[in-house]
């Protein structure tokens, strides 16, 4: 009725509220896209164009890292908290079935931050607009669907079929009486680390939209270095799942080549938290440099530093046992990634010091090269402005850091100087006391690469829908500093010394399962954040 008797008004309301409704979408689009002059004054055909565009909607991003990020942290979580109701009594099938289905969920951070990379380098190509090519998201979603297939495998194979699981954490393979069991896990590996390679190929094939951004550096080191650790990560657990399959069960442990490729695999342990430090300080200079968004050149170096270190030591692991003479054994029992080289006829004399620093080289790369990297996100600084300070979320991702190296290449460090000091089996020494302590907050500094990859997703997709302007929710970054003090008290409590008071330790305990299950609930917000996040 209203349209038949004053046509006129409402035709020049409707006019007016298309007007209203365009200059907000072009104002956002301009902001977004970060576009030179006011917006009123670009082009029709142009703006258009950027608003179909929008931003990327990192569906396949989203979707797998939140299900490897909460199952991953649910699992270590269970394990806690069975761990603590169990005791010291003997460790019931389910406890067994959970450790075994952590140890397969341990290639799931490095799956977050290489499918983190992908998203980045398809950014950055299209100026934050569009998404990996649909194959590329295809062989994400099937990296995730493999993994936590082979996961609930391991947990609810064993409660139905009333077998205990037999648990190898350097086997990230479920086992059982069941040649099917086994055939099934091997499957979901091999779908798994297919897929990542695929992945790999993808981000290094991605070429930028001309249209978008006429000019580019093309694949960011941060980027190239993190498919690198990702290559080697899943090239030796797919040699490792071969040759298993291909040998007879029971034989393949006693095979030279098996043996081997599980010193190898020790040797790419590193690998999802120095993906995840390269991510962060890429993402941190995108913060501060819209333009450029590169971390300086000594940061960069770094980055190579790192990932030859770990390729350096994967490579004298794999080659010199085949060599006349040549053998490689586990170092340290406590530490991961020592590798001892050694020669028969060379146990003495300059040879012998010379495979000693071989020995001990990857460590000293690593803890240098990390420690330039963090230093580099702490100390960058914009050239054409002031800077910003130094966002919640990377400042829990970098104390999440430091923890887990902080406690690994201890336990490396320590090991190596009671070995010096003590021989190999040295007891009764503050340095065993040591090791024993940092070995039991190595259980906590465990989940510290899951938590750091799924913070700095947090905020590159804060980044990403504000043009390099906004952040997270304030009540998930406050989430992100509950999940670090956890971590970081629980990681305390373990430093605690034994008590011979049965209700002060049962306190301790106690305090330890509560900080855990404060620290999930934490970063189930932070998913949840992730999930509903908008522009406003």
């Amino acid at each position: 009725a209203l349209l038949v008797a004053h046509p006129s008004r409402v035709a020049a309301s409707l006019a007016f509220s298309t007007v209203q409704h365009r200059s907000r979408l072009h104002s956002r689009v301009h902001a977004a896209l970060d576009l030179e002059g006011p917006a009123e004054l670009l082009p029709a055909k142009e703006v258009q164009s950027n608003a179909e565009l929008g931003f990327a909607s990192m569906t396949a991003l989203l979707r797998c890292s939140c299900a490897l990020s909460a199952q991953y942290i649910i699992v270590q979580t269970l394990l806690i908290i069975v761990g603590f109701a169990q005791g010291k009594a003997e460790k019931s099938g389910f406890h067994l079935a959970l450790m075994s289905a952590r140890t397969v969920m341990q290639t799931g951070p490095t799956l977050c931050v290489l499918f983190l990379a992908a998203q980045m380098q398809a950014m950055q190509f299209s100026h934050g607009s569009q998404d990996p090519a649909p194959w590329i998201q295809i062989c994400m979603q099937v990296a995730t669907v493999a993994l936590i297939g082979e996961s609930l495998l391991a947990v609810f194979a064993p409660l139905f079929l009333g077998f205990t699981p037999e648990v190898d954490e350097d086997m990230p393979l479920v086992s059982g009486p069941f040649s099917w069991t086994r055939v099934a896990s091997s499957t979901f590996l091999l779908a798994t680390c297919g897929s990542c390679a695929g992945v790999c190929v993808g981000i290094l094939s991605m070429r930028r939209t001309e249209e978008l951004v006429p000019q580019s550096r093309g694949v960011s080191p941060a980027v190239i270095c993190t498919v690198n650790l990702a290559l080697q990560y899943f090239a030796v657990h797919m040699l490792l799942t071969v040759t298993t399959i291909c040998l007879k069960t029971g034989q393949h442990r006693s095979s030279k080549v098996f043996q081997v490729l599980r010193l190898a695999l020790r040797t790419v342990f590193f690998a999802p938290m120095l993906g995840v430090l390269f991510i962060a300080a890429r993402v941190r200079a995108l913060q501060v440099d819209r333009l450029d968004g590169q971390p300086q050149p000594w940061a960069q170096a770094a980055f190579h530093v790192c990932n030859g270190a770990i390729l350096g030591q994967m490579a004298l692991v794999s080659i010199v046992p085949f060599l006349p003479g040549g053998d490689v054994k586990q170092g340290t029992a406590l530490a991961e990634s020592d590798v001892e080289i050694a020669f028969v006829g060379f146990e003495h004399g300059m040879v012998r010091l010379v495979l000693e620093l071989l020995r001990y080289l990857p460590c000293a790369l690593l803890g240098g090269g990390i420690s330039a990297v963090v230093a580099s996100i702490l100390t960058f600084t914009s050239t054409s402005g002031p800077t910003p300070p130094l966002p919640p979320t990377m400042q829990c991702a970098l104390l999440l850091a430091c923890i887990f190296f902080a406690v690994y290449i201890g336990l490396w460090v320590l090991g190596a100087v009671r070995e010096v000091a003590h021989g190999r089996r040295g007891r009764g020494s503050h340095l065993a006391a040591a090791l024993d302590l940092l070995r039991a907050a190595s259980e906590t500094a465990r989940v510290c690469p899951v938590l750091a990859v799924l913070f700095v997703s947090v905020r590159l997709r804060a980044q990403q829908i504000t043009g390099h302007t906004g952040a997270p929710q304030g009540w998930a970054q406050d989430a992100m500093y509950i999940c670090t003090i956890a971590t970081f008290l629980r990681l305390l409590a373990t430093f605690l010394p034994e008590t011979r008071l049965p209700a002060l330790q049962k306190s301790i305990a106690v305090s330890q399962v509560i900080l855990s299950l404060i620290m999930c609930g934490g970063a189930i917000i932070v998913l949840i954040a992730m999930l509903t996040m908008t522009p406003e």
